[in-house]
């Protein structure tokens, strides 16, 4: 009969054979023998504290075993032993996912069987792993956020950014709107009859203390137009200035 067993590699060992890192001997310090052990722990539970504590040493004294002068070959073991571990866990997981874990079953207290138990989480993961193509979701490169975030934020700025224009072009055009009222009044003061419909619109105006109109403010409004009265009349009530009519005085009410 033909053999098949599979011939495995360095004889077996799941790491390679190393050269132990040079150390003063110490019968409760890291010698070779000590060394060897932890690796060969390190292979089998794929965790440096649980191979340390193993071997009744610390996992912080191995650390720094393996930044010493000499300890080429043993970071390569480490290394070795650390990819055969994992890959045994892995091992391990595929099996419990596919085969599931027996669970026991109770009557009264007692023991009367087991069922099996499959953690379909557990397979999810082991799927999404081992072809990632195919059950994970298109992921973006790190440090990329989500473009649904990156919008939120752009529209966030851009709508700032427009509230901040939109408050400086109504400050503008009120600042003109104020030039072009003053002027209209500058030019109707002389009119009394104008200034009593103005009054009766607006309420009291202090005619003799009208401030001068800004350079280029104004000068495309025809002020000799009546109707213009209304119109800004209107709009100085919306801005502020008083509601209630003034009864005109007789000496402006003479036309």
């Amino acid at each position: 009969m033909q053999d098949r067993t599979p011939n495995p590699p360095n004889n077996g060992n799941p790491v390679p054979d190393f050269t132990p890192v040079p150390r003063k001997y110490r019968h409760d310090g890291w010698t070779p023998e000590r060394q060897r052990a932890f690796i060969d722990a390190l292979a089998e539970v794929a965790s440096v504290t649980r191979a340390a504590k193993r071997i009744n040493m610390s996992p912080e004294g191995a650390y720094y075993l393996r930044r010493q002068p000499g300890a080429e070959e043993f970071r390569t073991a480490w290394a070795a032993a650390l990819d055969f571990g994992v890959q045994r866990l892995t091992d391990i997981a595929i099996d419990r996912a596919t085969e599931g874990v027996p669970v026991p079953v109770y009557w009264r207290g007692e023991q009367v069987g087991e069922k099996r138990w499959y953690n379909d989480r557990l397979l999810m993961f082991i799927l999404k792993h081992h072809q990632p193509r195919k059950y994970n979701p298109p992921t973006l490169p790190t440090g990329t956020r989500h473009p649904d975030t990156l919008r939120r934020e752009w529209e966030a700025e851009r709508n700032a950014e427009l509230a901040t224009q939109a408050t400086e072009a109504r400050a503008t055009l009120l600042d003109r709107f104020e030039a072009i009222r003053t002027g209209f009044k500058r030019s109707i003061a002389h009119d009394p009859a104008k200034r009593a419909a103005w009054e009766l619109l607006t309420g009291p105006t202090d005619w003799e203390d009208l401030t001068a109109i800004p350079n280029g403010h104004g000068s495309s409004i025809n002020m000799n137009r009546s109707d213009m009265i209304v119109p800004l009349a209107a709009d100085a009530n919306r801005h502020g200035s008083p509601s209630r009519a003034s009864k005109p005085s007789p000496a402006t009410t003479d036309s």
